[in-house]
């Protein structure tokens, strides 16, 4: 009943990935599939489902970070073959060139927000709040709050750092909370310091909800779904 509540809640996420082909879906999918493996000590197949996700998405990336902290090598080497068959699968169908242009321009660029309009509200992330309140320009930011380029760049390279490393250090000083919860909020982390979202972004949280309420109490799980 609560699974069936939550999928109502988030229609607005799960529908625009169908109207506008998204297949943030399959990455649920697939992230879900990843904490059922780690739960169940399959590690080098739940890193493999993780790099297999970075294959398709760059959100993906820093849970190399999230095997690593957990010293769990297995998971490690599942990840990074992923990594290493995404490519060639790549590689295969659109040929080394087009892969190194990708990777050279337009990925670079996807990592600053270059793909989208960096002042655009509607992008709810830091960087793009950095530069609304730091960055000028003539047709898009003509008047931010303080203008210092420097500024922005610093933060939006220490909160990224930072949230990455609180989220890390939080499950490496307390162990005991289990996989899952820690997998939960690591996926919580890397959405917050994304630099390109979008309201289909946020089927992905749907994961880290459902592993919330497994044990939460009742007046926890009213929360939740607040």
């Amino acid at each position: 009943a609560w699974v069936g509540l939550l999928a109502i809640l988030v229609y607005s996420p799960i529908g625009w990935n169908f109207y506008l082909g998204q297949y943030y879906v399959f990455l649920l999918f697939l992230l879900t599939l990843a904490v059922y493996c780690f739960e169940r000590r399959r590690a080098s197949t739940g890193g493999f489902l993780c790099g297999a996700t970075f294959g398709l998405k760059v959100y993906g990336a820093p849970f190399l970070l999230y095997c690593t902290a957990k010293r769990d090598w297995k998971a490690v080497g599942g990840f990074l073959l992923a990594v290493a068959v995404s490519v060639l699968t790549a590689i295969a169908l659109f040929g080394w060139a087009d892969v190194q242009f990708f990777a050279a321009h337009i990925l670079s660029r996807a990592l600053d927000s270059g793909t989208i309009d960096p002042y655009n509200s509607g992008n709810q992330t830091l960087t793009t709040l950095f530069r609304q309140l730091f960055i000028s320009d003539p047709d898009l930011n003509p008047h931010p709050l303080w203008s210092a380029p420097y500024l922005a760049f610093f933060l939006q390279a220490l909160t990224t750092l930072s949230v990455l490393l609180v989220a890390l250090l939080a499950f490496v000083r307390q162990p005991g909370k289990g996989v899952s919860y820690d997998f939960s909020w690591f996926t919580v982390a890397v959405l917050l310091v994304s630099t390109n979202t979008a309201t289909y972004t946020f089927v992905l949280l749907f994961l880290p909800l459902m592993v919330w309420f497994r044990n939460a109490s009742l007046a926890r799980r009213i929360l939740l779904v607040g």
